[in-house]
């Protein structure tokens, strides 16, 4: 395991040409040992065992580092952030670092299944270079009730959400995607503006400029919804809001030519100025939503029911 303060990206590439992984495992972490622990160790089990594993520790306060000296495996590269920079600035840290052709990105309190690797990299195989990224099937697990209720969940591409995109809006890059390392590189990574929505802004902007997807069929993931800390539930539902209202001017002119791809995140926006007791802003935004997309008989319903001040959303 090398442990490492910002290791220079001289010595990286001399590492990395050594090694020559085939996939580089990248997780962010902050402030969680024990899901890290978890996660990490879902990582190394792999089936396929060409790989490096970066744990990026986002300056975390508590005992993260003696989780990761705990693995004792030098596949492990252990990076500290000097400040805590969000999920975003800790991603491009990583990837900076990486060597592997795929980068493959996993949250501190998911976990892989044993053949995640394996199967994803035999299924990338068979693409051309035009192909960016890849996404695979999930299996959800929640904490409701006291217990753990489990559904398997597929997000398969129907070719009308391929034509549409819609898939975008439900991917999150820290479950069971891979980028192409050169992709990543040439575009500049995750947009560390973006306090959330940083994943879809990166999708949209590799769709847009013409690179190609492959949606892996088979789970080889386990999410986890949780009750612990995490960025989606802290961060003030105004904040987020204006985080995907940057996403839609920033991605305007592809989006002009994705109506339906647009009205969903003009939804999605709408509903979160909402949490944020936003009435008008929700129903101007809605309104927008409609104008680019109109036959949708949901979007008319919720028109109506935030006019009337009705809390459903």
């Amino acid at each position: 395991m090398a442990l490492s303060e910002n290791p220079s990206a001289e010595e990286s590439q001399e590492e990395n040409s050594v090694s020559a992984p085939t996939a580089t495992v990248i997780t962010p972490t902050y402030n969680r040992p024990g899901m890290l622990r978890r996660a990490a160790w879902s990582v190394l089990r792999q089936t396929h065992a060409a790989f490096e594993y970066i744990i990026v520790d986002d300056a975390s306060t508590d005992d993260t580092l003696a989780v990761v000296e705990g693995l004792e495996d030098e596949r492990v590269r252990y990076i500290r952030r000097d400040t805590c920079g969000g999920v975003a600035q800790a991603r491009n840290t990583g990837i900076r670092e990486a060597g592997g052709e795929w980068v493959f990105f996993l949250d501190d309190d998911d976990e892989y299944l044993p053949d995640m690797l394996e199967r994803s990299l035999s299924w990338l195989s068979t693409v051309d270079d035009n192909v960016a990224f890849c996404w695979c099937g999930i299996q959800k697990v929640s904490e409701t009730n006291g217990g753990l209720e489990e559904e398997d969940w597929f997000c398969r591409a129907t070719r009308t959400q391929r034509r549409k995109l819609s898939f975008v809006l439900r991917l999150g890059a820290g479950c069971g995607m891979a980028f192409r390392r050169t992709v990543l590189l040439e575009h500049g990574g995750f947009d560390e503006q973006f306090e959330v929505s940083e994943d879809r802004d990166l999708m949209l902007g590799l769709v847009a400029r013409g690179f190609a997807f492959i949606d892996v069929p088979e789970i080889l993931t386990v999410r986890h919804y949780h009750r612990g800390p995490s960025l989606s539930r802290t961060i003030p539902a105004r904040r987020k809001a204006a985080m995907d209202e940057r996403l839609l001017e920033k991605h305007r002119i592809f989006l002009e030519t994705h109506p339906n791809l647009r009205a969903r995140i003009l939804d999605d926006v709408a509903r979160t100025y909402l949490l944020a007791s936003d009435r008008p802003r929700a129903i101007a935004l809605t309104r927008a939503s409609l104008k680019a997309a109109p036959y949708r008989p949901g979007a008319w319903k919720r028109l109506i029911r935030y006019r009337l001040g009705l809390s459903r959303r």
